[in-house]
């Protein structure tokens, strides 16, 4: 919310030529800082967010006690200050009134542009998406996993006094819950990717 307000303003204000942050170096260093950081944190929380699902849906009890609203504030924090650290370059690369870039408020140089470009880019848009596919994939896995186990022993019936026979579950059904779950999970990626 913090990056659209922060983008926005200033592309609705730019468009009256009322943009203060392509004249003020404080306010355009401000700005992009800001929006840069809060898209970061973002990107990471939710990323924070499915591996918390993936420790949430193991079989495995030592998993399932690392997701813990502890754990996640601490994830949060360090997310925050990671982030922040991350594009501290910006205070110092951004400047006002640049005419030889595509923005008035844009890197003074080449260099402060590809690093901050290069950040953005890797770091806070594919790092992220990269995690949410791997365990989004996976906490599908688990969530099959422990489905076929429990339907493997709800189905073990008795016939005939000690014959016990089990019935194959509807692998129909698991197979379009899967799909299903598949579908969600790159819609969620593909539409922070956009």
């Amino acid at each position: 919310m913090i990056s659209i307000t922060c983008g926005l303003t200033s592309r609705i204000l730019s468009g009256w030529d009322m943009d203060l942050t392509s004249t003020n170096a404080f306010l355009c260093k401000f700005r992009a800082f800001i929006m840069l950081v809060s898209r970061s944190i973002a990107f990471w929380l939710i990323a924070l967010a499915t591996v918390d699902r993936w420790l949430l849906s193991s079989y495995r009890h030592q998993r399932r006690q690392y997701s813990s609203l502890k754990n996640a504030q601490q994830g949060t924090i360090a997310i925050i200050i990671l982030s922040s650290f991350l594009y501290c370059q910006v205070l110092y690369c951004y400047d006002a009134n640049m005419i030889s870039a595509p923005l008035r408020c844009y890197g003074k140089t080449i260099i402060c542009r590809l690093v901050t470009d290069l950040t953005y880019a890797l770091v806070t848009i594919l790092c992220p998406l990269l995690i949410m596919c791997i365990f989004g994939l996976m906490t599908i896995s688990n969530i099959r996993r422990i489905h076929s186990n429990k339907s493997t022993q709800s189905k073990l019936l008795d016939i005939n006094d000690n014959n016990k026979k089990i019935i194959k579950p509807k692998k129909q059904k698991r197979k379009r819950i899967d799909r299903y779950l598949r579908h969600v999970l790159f819609v969620q990626i593909i539409f922070l990717t956009i």
